[in-house]
């Protein structure tokens, strides 16, 4: 669902007193690339510790590896084992499928591939396939009990690209604290939470690019200050089409099959974990600017900033009030 997400990268102060604070990278889920800092007594390399984490995330849920668990549920005719791991994640997009009415739709998977928008050649794409694959895409169609998840379908297939980045930033930081790390900052692939403070004492300070269309590229220009909280931005500046003055973005509508056609570039989301953030941001990708600002009003302890292509074709946001306090913006 999500198959672009705007970069954010974490800002970390130079200057330290007392407290040795470490940074590490490194590759995961394929080609995406994490980055933790954190506070610890010198010569302390948590490295292996942390890949040991994520691996075990990419052994549950990742499609590109045969042998994990959504691999071999997506195999499976009727019903397949899954682990804890999975099951936590399963179980969120179940509320956020719910939540959003089914904007937010992991079994979304066929539609993308039969689109696509840089191989596929959209014009000899018909309603037929559309209608025959629809058939086969809705959460409501796997239920999870004890271990076991079962499918209504043997072609009903699970991809959770875009929530698991969030899922791993949760459980490395869930990682950091069950260890006593009390402040860190946890980034993979521009999905982010941040715990305490950084070396000067001070809430961490990230980075939310701004989409340019002209370029299909971003710039930095927003700033959010990560206090106990986590963000994860979607968007759209660098897969779209121009379909009679409109953009045809790339976010597939698990409702209609079709591409949303709406202005939204970007949808920032801050909430206390970030797999809700990640899921939530997708969601509002494939709503749209308005029914989304509407929505997001709904939901309690959620922050957003969205970015919106005008009609004169400059960019404008709408941010909540709550969130003003530590999302400096400018455009």
């Amino acid at each position: 669902m999500k198959t672009v997400v705007l970069a954010v990268f974490f800002i970390v102060s130079s200057c330290g007193q007392n407290a040795l604070y470490h940074t590490i990278s490194g590759l995961t889920f394929g080609t995406i690339q994490y980055n933790v800092t954190y506070q610890g007594k010198k010569n302390i390399d948590l490295q292996r510790q942390i890949d040991s984490v994520l691996s075990a995330v990419n052994e549950s849920m990742s499609t590109y590896v045969p042998h994990s668990t959504i691999s071999l549920l997506n195999k499976a005719d009727k019903k397949a084992w899954v682990d804890d791991l999975f099951k936590r994640v399963f179980t969120k997009s179940k509320e956020v499928y719910a939540l959003s009415n089914g904007a937010f739709d992991p079994t979304i998977g066929p539609l993308m591939k039969l689109w696509g928008f840089r191989e596929t050649d959209v014009s000899k794409v018909d309603s037929q396939q559309v209608d025959s694959i629809l058939a086969f895409v809705g959460m409501d169609k796997l239920t999870l009990k004890g271990d076991t998840v079962y499918k209504s379908n043997s072609n009903v297939h699970l991809d959770f690209g875009a929530i698991a980045k969030g899922f791993g930033v949760d459980l490395v930081a869930e990682y950091l604290t069950l260890n006593g790390y009390q402040n860190f900052l946890v980034e993979i692939g521009g999905e982010a939470r941040g715990q305490g403070v950084n070396k000067r004492g001070q809430a961490w300070v990230l980075e939310i690019l701004t989409p340019d269309t002209s370029t299909k590229s971003a710039n930095g220009f927003a700033l959010a200050d990560l206090n106990n909280k986590s963000i994860a931005t979607s968007g759209n500046y660098k897969q779209y089409k121009v379909v009679d003055g409109l953009l045809r973005v790339h976010t597939i509508n698990p409702k209609t099959g079709y591409g949303s056609i709406h202005n939204l570039l970007s949808t920032s989301i801050v909430a206390t974990d970030c797999i809700t953030a990640d899921a939530l941001s997708t969601a509002c990708m494939v709503m749209g600017l308005e029914p989304s600002t509407k929505w997001l009003q709904q939901i309690k302890g959620v922050d957003y900033f969205l970015i919106y292509q005008q009609a004169d074709g400059k960019l404008n946001f709408k941010q909540n009030p709550e969130g003003k306090d530590y999302l400096r913006i400018g455009l």
